[in-house]
């Protein structure tokens, strides 16, 4: 079985191509499997359903969010997230908790 490691890489601004390269080990690789992983990664850095869905060619956006909706935040993974950093600004901060209502230390 032969298996791949791939790589996205963006040649420039609007543009991306993948690099597959065979190794012994790893994941197979596939037309689908480097789909998935592209589609994956725009996710993981944060592009939003309709540039996702240009990105791959799907018809419309229902088309990606049928197969790939789990992998975007919901609102509960955004408010956890906000609430981790609101703390850990106002535990490493030198000003009062007061700051963050007012904005006068």
């Amino acid at each position: 079985m032969a298996c791949w490691v791939a790589a996205a890489t963006t040649a420039e601004p609007g543009f991306a191509y993948v690099v597959v390269k065979p190794r012994s080990g790893g994941i197979p690789a596939g037309g689908r499997f480097l789909r998935h992983y592209f589609a994956s990664g725009l996710i993981a850095q944060g592009c939003d359903v309709v540039t996702v869905q240009r990105a791959l060619g799907h018809a419309n956006p229902a088309v990606t969010l049928k197969t790939y909706s789990h992998l975007w935040p919901t609102a509960e993974d955004k408010t956890r997230k906000a609430a981790a950093a609101l703390m850990a600004e106002t535990l490493t901060s030198d000003s009062s908790a007061d700051y963050l209502r007012t904005g006068e230390a």
